[in-house]
């Protein structure tokens, strides 16, 4: 019995490897995994890189105005950061400046921040807050029921979801980060390029 559950476990693992090295993943994933083996981006980020794309929902966000709109409009850029984040939450009030500095730094139009606040009610104090900190490279866009967060499997807020240019989630950040660092810069200009 024994020998037989090795030699099982020996050829489900060699299938498994044949698998994933076999599996497509996308040109930007390729991208992503090599230029974080060269920088230290990665260490900054502690992103989670997905072997194989992910399937991302075509969640329904709401603009300033609360007008509705789809993720898919955005769809064709080389890269989406879709942003989590809420005014009541400490370190998103600490990351989300950074991540302004970052859409500045990065001048390319394949580039675009998605910060989705999941605060509830008006979105006045989400505008007060932007004031209040000069944040002015990116646009407001809610999620008040937090329906977006939930299709997306997003259990705690910072989070950060990067897009590629057809649509999958290719990685995923947790947590606050600081996204003007140097080498953050320069790995999101790699991709973009």
């Amino acid at each position: 019995m024994t020998k037989q559950v090795i030699i099982f476990f020996s050829l489900l693992c060699g299938l498994i490897s044949l698998l994933v090295e076999s599996s497509e993943s996308s040109e930007m994933t390729d991208k992503l995994f090599e230029s974080t083996k060269y920088t230290e981006a990665h260490a900054v980020l502690g992103m989670v890189i997905h072997v194989e794309p992910r399937i991302v929902p075509n969640i329904k966000l709401l603009d300033k105005d609360e007008n509705e709109l789809y993720l898919s409009t955005f769809y064709g850029k080389k890269l989406l950061a879709l942003h989590f984040w809420a005014t009541w939450c400490a370190p998103c009030l600490t990351e989300l400046p950074t991540m302004s500095m970052l859409k500045s730094k990065i001048k390319s139009d394949e580039f675009t921040i998605i910060p989705i606040s999941v605060d509830r009610g008006s979105p006045e104090k989400i505008k007060s807050f932007y004031t209040k900190e000069n944040i002015d490279h990116l646009e407001i866009f809610l999620d008040q029921q937090m329906v977006a967060a939930r299709s997306l499997r997003i259990n705690g807020i910072p989070a950060t979801i990067l897009i590629d240019k057809d649509g999958f989630e290719i990685a995923r950040v947790i947590g606050d980060r600081n996204w003007s660092d140097p080498n953050v810069i320069k790995l999101i200009q790699g991709l973009v390029e």
